[in-house]
């Protein structure tokens, strides 16, 4: 027997066999009729109460609060307050034909109730269970099944007695659903699995894994073959019946307060709805997204029809809406916290259950009268409300104003908008901050809206390097959009006062501030500037003193046997001239080998002659001679040696200066502080350049410190000393291109004759054209003109924070770095970027890209905007750890992606001399309503309006040596190019010229010439209007996507 005569014969059972039954089985899993509850159990299933209620009490204060945004729907009326449970009701429903309906509760029952009375017929309760979870009726209405702790049991409802039981260790049976057709049951548990059972043979069917937190919700599909789950993992799963196959997962949100509480299918089992802090609909084959409301709570349903959802929403209580919109149409004024929400069979109906222990029978009353968008305007740092604030609310499909507002002193507002289903868009400004553009909402909605301060961020991690003949600053990028540089401040005392030194492009976050007095003290500050004009707050002050360099080493460990590098560390070699240079390094013979000692130049010092003296055991004398200046910081020489085969593991020596001396270009003597020493010590643990700590250095240590350098991780313990290769203080790419030459077995030093890349320019820029149109994706790669000697590379891009205007989906490796090795990490508005490889590009001078970032335009992006990409950090490394900026002149220019409309039309005015028909050149032309910039081109007296919002608009034109205004009046379409003409006469105003709807053909004496039109359109700064020509299925389906949604 299976599927629906099973479930017949099963819940058709009699009296007798039911007495026989329900001895058989107490007897069987609790030992007698009457056990009472293990103890362990007891607080356990307490313990899970105290959880969800945390839960509970944690989605509360992450949903929004659009009890105001809901006054324009009805409230339902209370039929009946079910009262009888003495614990919260978390679990309501329905029978099938609506006549009762079933409660369970955290005392430890469930209760049978008639529908059309509200009075009890009975109560159902075994008395080892302390809590009632989850409730549901058979397919037929003959019988109630109940979860609690770790037991599924099923009761006979015309007796109230018992007849079956399930058990497992499932913990508290947080959720409950039956097939259809009444073949299987599923439940949910705080065991991260939901299992699906046969119902003729009371055995698991699946066990369904892949949740890592509760499952706190499980659905069948309308037709069986399909179950839905959902937990506070964040997720719901959709699952195969025929094999128990994951078939894909709908990620719902993420972080503490995205926890799915209700997951269930649409009656067609097209869609499927997730509830939690905020409802989605998404396309049950696809995956997709269909929608995103603010609706929320601890449960969710479809109506019968499909049309409408109910969900537990916390303020102002349940609320039945409109699928396709989320708009409010009846409002369950409930008093307390609902756990439970659920319709009637026929959907005029709900039923809830909250947490003061009642159920409530509800009729539902449907209908709203207007709209109301409210919220508060706020400070995004501080959290300060905002009065004052400028709000502007537009049709977002036509442009047409709605309304204005301005907050409160509390920095609340309010507008009250006629209920239509169009999408909105609203405008925010006041002074001192950032504009913001909310585009693409409907009404009723609760906005909390965050303003970003004009200012950019105080710039951090700012260093003061002295050197011999100045001093180089240097300090952390910003990531803010529209930066436009940074102020160099510099003082004689610690209190100031600070005078302006200079000011940086954005992309360059190292400053030289040379020719200063040796000896003397210097203390600095930077300040960051952006395109408006804004300035940031002082970065911390630093202090250097000018004329002084320091020698140093960093500790070196090598097993017995090996081969180590001593580097020779300097931290500014910028003016120091080789000449009489002359550097003595002593060492402990203990570890070393002195007969295998051998001292190589590195990219500061190559190209200079030197002498190397280690004949003397425990000592290395270092000479150099040369004219030609130091760059950079970090490695002046390497020392390579081994460690003694003999050495015994711990065994270590100390490394130190006993002499050190530097002169100028100009002979004078450099202050030097040799006083660093080091441990050189016979250890396999934190080699130099073995980041991952593994003992070996490879090509896993140079992805370390490229995630290091975008600050995907962090380093820890003996990681900054083994990760900084060449010296500089930082671990970047550069220190990741020699790791990867270790790896490989390839030099770390310039071999004779060979010397970095020098005394160039090189520029880095955006890919120009970058266009698009909502809904559409682009690459957007970033440039370089000139790759030659590059082996690694950091980039720092901003683009616009709101997730409304561009989306960041990936980043690639460009046409220079498709042999590199590649991390980034993104943020709010930025991407980090970092390329290495170990060895160096070859080949002449030719644009390529270095990355390319692949960006979403949503189709809620503002109409006719230019959006932004900034380059705010570029750092290019040679392949032997060198600095491109040491000696070579890097430039960086960001740009701005033009985004088209969807729905927005063009127009072409055209204005004559109404005598000679003669074109007006000099006109002035404005469109209202219209765009905030003037005219996008003036040709041979036509004038082009790229961008306009469709509907009515009003035309006008004043012209030197013509009296008076004229106007006229156009229809702007959408997606297609209006014209109108406008004759101006010497005796004032405008005769009647002729407007066009659509550009077409038109004879010479209609308004615009065809000819003079096809040429304009054939130039690039008017794309908007080709792209209405040349992509008309894209505007079309683009427009019927959007009126779908």
């Amino acid at each position: 027997m299976r599927s629906g005569t099973v479930c017949r014969e099963m819940f058709g059972m009699r009296k007798k066999a039911v007495t026989l039954i329900t001895a058989v089985v107490m007897g069987a899993w609790t030992g007698s009729a009457m056990a009472a509850p293990l103890e362990a159990d007891r607080l356990q299933d307490e313990a899970a109460r105290r959880e969800a209620i945390a839960h509970m009490e944690s989605f509360r204060a992450a949903a929004p609060d659009i009890g105001g945004a809901h006054k324009s729907a009805r409230e339902g009326q209370i039929d009946f307050t079910l009262a009888g449970h003495t614990d919260d009701v978390h679990s309501v429903a329905f029978s099938p034909d609506g006549a009762s309906v079933l409660t369970g509760s955290w005392d430890g029952s469930a209760k049978l109730w008639n529908a059309a009375t509200g009075e009890l017929i009975r109560t159902l309760r075994n008395p080892y269970d302390t809590s009632v979870w989850s409730v549901v009726f058979s397919p037929d209405g003959s019988t109630a099944i109940t979860g609690s702790f770790n037991r599924i049991r099923f009761w006979d409802l015309e007796t109230g007695q018992e007849i079956r039981t399930f058990t497992g260790a499932m913990q508290s049976v947080a959720a409950l659903a039956i097939s259809p057709d009444g073949a299987r049951l599923a439940s949910g548990s705080p065991t991260a699995v939901a299992t699906v059972w046969d119902l003729e043979t009371g055995e698991p069917i699946y066990t369904l894994k892949g949740h890592t937190d509760w499952v706190d919700t499980v659905a069948f599909s309308p037709n069986g073959a399909r179950l839905l789950t959902g937990s506070w993992d964040g997720t719901a799963k959709l699952w195969d019946l025929g094999t128990g196959e994951l078939i894909r997962t709908f990620l719902h949100g993420a972080g503490d307060s995205a926890d799915v509480k209700a997951a269930a299918f649409s009656p067609d089992g097209t869609l499927v709805l997730t509830v939690g802090a905020f409802a989605k609909i998404w396309d049950a084959e696809t995956g997709a997204e269909r929608y995103r409301f603010s609706h929320h709570g601890a449960s969710g349903m479809f109506s019968p029809d499909g049309t409408r959802v109910l969900t537990a929403d916390y303020f102002p209580g349940p609320t039945l809406w409109l699928a396709a919109t989320g708009q409010a149409l009846c409002i369950l004024p409930e008093s307390s916290v609902v756990w439970s929400a659920v319709l009637s069979p026929d959907g005029t109906k709900a039923l809830t259950g909250d947490m003061n222990s009642f159920a409530k029978l509800w009729t539902i009353v449907e209908g709203t009268l207007e709209d109301e968008i409210i919220g508060t305007v706020a400070d995004a740092q501080t959290g300060n409300l905002l009065g004052g604030a400028k709000l502007t609310l537009f049709n977002f499909a036509t442009g047409a104003l709605l309304g204005a507002a301005q907050s409160q002193s509390d920095g609340s507002f309010a507008f009250v908008v006629p209920d239509i289903q169009a999408f909105l868009a609203l405008h925010v400004e006041r002074s001192g901050y950032e504009n913001l553009d909310i585009p693409y909402f409907r009404a009723p909605a609760n906005l909390q809206i965050r303003l970003n301060s004009q200012a950019p961020d105080a710039p951090t991690g700012v260093v003061a390097i002295p050197g011999a003949n100045g001093i180089v600053l240097r300090w952390n990028a910003s990531s803010n959009t529209n930066l436009a540089g940074y102020r160099i401040e510099r003082a004689d005392s610690a209190g100031g006062p600070f005078a302006p030194l200079n000011q940086t492009p954005p992309s360059q976050t190292r400053y030289a501030d040379t020719g200063l007095p040796a000896g003397k003290d210097f203390w600095y500050r930077i300040v960051a500037l952006d395109t408006k004009g804004n300035a940031s707050q002082p970065s911390a002050s630093v202090t250097a003193r000018a004329g002084q360099v320091s020698v140093w080493m960093p500790n070196v460990n090598g097993a017995a046997g090996e081969r180590i590098r001593i580097p020779i560390n300097v931290t500014n070699t910028a003016g120091i001239s080789p000449a009489n240079l002359r550097i003595v390094l002593d060492y402990d013979e203990a570890p070393i080998d002195p007969a295998t000692i051998m001292v190589e130049r590195t990219a500061i010092t190559a190209g200079i002659t030197a002498g190397f003296d280690t004949a003397t055991p425990g000592r290395i004398a270092i000479t150099t001679n040369g004219s030609t200046v130091f760059a950079g910081e970090g490695r002046m020489f390497d020392v390579f040696a081994n460690i003694r085969a003999d050495a015994a593991d711990g065994v270590c020596g100390t490394l130190s200066f006993t002499e050190a001396v530097f002169e100028d270009a100009f002979g004078n003597a450099v202050s030097a502080d040799r006083s660093a020493t080091a441990q050189l010590c016979v250890s396999g643990q934190c080699k130099m350049g073995d980041l991952d700590g593994d003992g070996v250095v490879q090509m896993a240590d140079a992805t370390v410190a490229l995630q290091i350098t975008v600050r995907k991780m962090f380093p820890q313990g003996c990681q900054p000393t083994v990760g900084d290769m060449n010296g500089d203080g930082f671990i970047d790419s550069a220190d990741a291109v020699m790791i990867m030459r270790i790896a490989q077995d390839r030099p770390l030093n310039p071999g004779a004759g060979e010397t970095p890349i020098r005394n160039r320019t090189l520029h880095i820029y955006l890919h120009g054209n970058l266009q698009a149109l909502p809904g559409e994706k682009l690459a957007v790669p970033i440039m370089i003109d000139d790759a030659e000697g590059l082996s690694g590379c950091e980039l720092l891009v901003t683009f616009p924070p709101q997730l409304t205007s561009l989306i960041l989906d990936s980043v690639e490796k460009g046409t220079a770095t498709q042999n590199f090795s590649l991390e980034y990490e993104t943020g709010n508005g930025f991407v980090r970027i970092a390329l290495s490889r170990d060895e160096a590009l070859a080949g002449g001078k030719s644009p390529q890209s270095l990355a390319i970032l692949n960006f979403t335009i949503p189709e809620t992006a503002p109409n006719n905007a230019s959006l932004p990409i900034g380059i705010n950090e570029v750092k290019l490394a040679g392949q032997y750890g060198d600095d491109f900026i040491w000696q070579n002149d890097v430039q960086a220019s960001g740009g701005s992606i033009a985004v088209g409309s969807l729905v927005c039309g063009a127009v072409v005015v055209s204005v004559v001399d109404n005598a000679t028909s003669l074109p007006v050149t000099n006109a002035s032309v404005q469109i209202s309503p219209g765009p905030p910039f003037p005219l996008t081109q003036n040709t041979q007296g036509l004038y082009t309006f790229a961008c306009i919002s469709p509907g009515s608009c009003k035309v006008s034109v004043t012209a030197p040596s013509y009296p008076g205004t004229a106007e006229r009046n156009v229809l702007v379409i959408g997606g297609d190019v209006s014209t109108v003409e406008v004759r101006m006469s010497v005796g004032g105003g405008g005769d009647g010229g002729c407007c066009g709807g659509v550009v077409r053909p038109v004879s010479p004496s209609g308004a615009i010439p065809y000819a003079i039109l096809a040429f304009m359109l054939s130039f690039d700064v008017f794309w908007p209007i080709r792209r209405c020509f040349s992509s008309t299925w894209q505007w079309s389906s683009a427009r019927r996507r959007r009126a779908r949604a």
